[in-house]
């Protein structure tokens, strides 16, 4: 009889779809004594960091959302939690402030009288 072989060929496709990006309640940027802002940084990354002792709570920070730095004490009371690690976000936290600007306009008259 004869003797038949079979050869099967499987291509096999891979397709990367790379991450979302972060969210802006996953990106935090913070700031020591000084005025130099570290950052942006990833939750997970502040989260190791948190963990390993190099944040203590009067530590300056804020969320990309945020438009002003708070303590990391504050976060802490804010999500019931570590901030860095996962679940719901709270608000944004957004301070308004309002800019008065004061005109004054001051009027000289000289009038001169001849006899």
């Amino acid at each position: 009889p004869p003797i038949t072989t079979t050869t099967a060929a499987i291509t096999t496709t891979r397709t990367t779809t790379p991450p979302p990006p972060p969210s802006p309640y996953d990106v935090w940027y913070y700031h020591h004594n000084t005025d130099y802002v570290h950052g942006p940084f990833s939750s997970t990354a502040m989260l190791g960091w948190d963990s390993a002792g190099h944040f203590r709570s009067g530590l300056m920070l804020r969320r990309e959302v945020d438009n002003t730095f708070n303590n990391l004490a504050t976060y802490w009371s804010l999500y019931g939690r570590s901030p860095f690690s996962r679940g719901t976000y709270p608000a944004a936290i957004i301070v308004y402030t309002t800019t008065t600007t004061t005109t004054t306009t001051t009027t000289t008259t000289t009038t001169s009288t001849t006899t």
